[in-house]
């Protein structure tokens, strides 16, 4: 068994993987808030629901069409050679 004064692991460590997780959980939660407030926001707006989420569904287009493009203007490349090896990666991982 190792003994305590052998361990490289640290307390601080466990601070960090909570603070990642708290920073995690508010950045993949951040973007459903428009869900839960969508009738809120809509009358702030005085309009119907459908204009907010018009609105979302626009960004989430820009955000696709802004990574294949950011992806597109990288050094080395554009979409396709970069699928296909992780396609291959993920087959020879099979």
């Amino acid at each position: 068994m190792i003994s305590r004064e052998d361990c490289i692991e640290v307390p601080y460590g466990w601070v960090v993987v909570f603070a990642s997780l708290a920073l995690h959980k508010i950045a993949l939660g951040a973007p459903n808030v428009l869900f839960v407030a969508l009738k809120p926001i809509a009358a702030d707006l005085g309009s119907l629901r459908s204009v907010p989420s018009f609105v979302y569904s626009l960004l989430m287009i820009g955000a696709g069409v802004g990574g294949v493009l950011a992806n597109s203007s990288a050094p080395g490349g554009s979409v396709a050679p970069r699928a296909t090896s992780s396609r291959m990666a993920t087959a020879d991982s099979l």
